[in-house]
């Protein structure tokens, strides 16, 4: 509906792409949307949301409004990574070519004894580009206590710094050698200094895809590779030494929306 001075554009939507399809498609000038009126099923919480300052720019509840704006602001990001070859998309390097708040890029790791039942190590490490959120997860057992804990960062183009809170893990040489680490510390059930190398060569998984309608639930690719893991992990001051135990990483990166899918 236009006037003089404002435009109100209406929609019914059913879910968050729809959401995210009109606040791509619109081709006005977002300062003269007065509003954006919206029939949906959807509750805030279904949409990725913006951060306070970038809300504050207009006075309005439209989720959509505040998408798009969030959606510009975000591509007018550029980071150190910019200056090396390397894109895949016309967009700066931080952008996914989806953007969906459950696309994510994770490395994980197991460690388990080659003499059989015994202790189980697990650490991974995540970046949600949408949430620009990094977090790890320490799982796996000690003795008889289970391990679980995790940890979170915000992320502002530090992506490849592979650090949250005490955990580290560093690529010392692609594609054979990773170093993991856990400092000591309250928040962190164990600590541990490891290091995984490669028995074989890493190889990829077949992508999988998995849609609802049009939604993407699952799409996803890995790399995968087996090795050992030798170091030292410790709990309430006992301190573990493994020796070549078996194991594997796992570097994927794609859409999962575990909630979702069938088990």
């Amino acid at each position: 509906r236009l006037s003089a001075s404002h435009l109100v554009i209406s929609a019914q939507v059913m879910d968050r792409n729809c959401v995210s399809l009109l606040a791509d498609t619109m081709v006005v000038d977002p300062m003269r949307v007065d509003s954006i009126q919206i029939t949906s099923q959807l509750t805030s919480a279904d949409l990725p949301m913006p951060r306070p300052e970038l809300t504050a720019m207009r006075n309005t509840s439209s989720i959509s409004m505040r998408f798009r704006l969030w959606q510009t602001e975000l591509m007018s990001y550029f980071d150190a990574a910019d200056e090396r070859f390397g894109h895949q998309i016309p967009e700066p390097f931080r952008s996914t070519e989806v953007h969906h708040q459950f696309w994510r890029e994770s490395l994980f790791f197991i460690a388990q004894s080659p003499k059989g039942p015994d202790d189980v190590t697990i650490l991974t490490l995540a970046h949600f580009p949408a949430r620009e959120v990094m977090d790890s997860l320490q799982l796996g057992r000690f003795n008889d206590d289970p391990i679980l804990m995790r940890h979170e960062r915000h992320v502002n183009g530090d992506y490849d710094d592979f650090v949250v809170g005490p955990v580290t893990i560093e690529i010392v040489e692609p594609k054979r050698i990773v170093h993991l680490r856990v400092e000591e510390s309250a928040n962190a059930p164990v600590s541990m200094d490891l290091t995984f190398t490669a028995r074989t060569a890493p190889y990829g998984l077949r992508r999988g895809t998995m849609r609802s309608g049009h939604e993407i639930i699952w799409d996803q690719r890995h790399m995968f590779q087996s090795g050992w893991f030798s170091g030292t992990v410790t709990r309430g001051g006992v301190t573990k030494t493994l020796d070549k135990w078996w194991g594997q990483r796992d570097h994927s990166w794609g859409i999962r929306n575990h909630a979702r899918c069938p088990l």
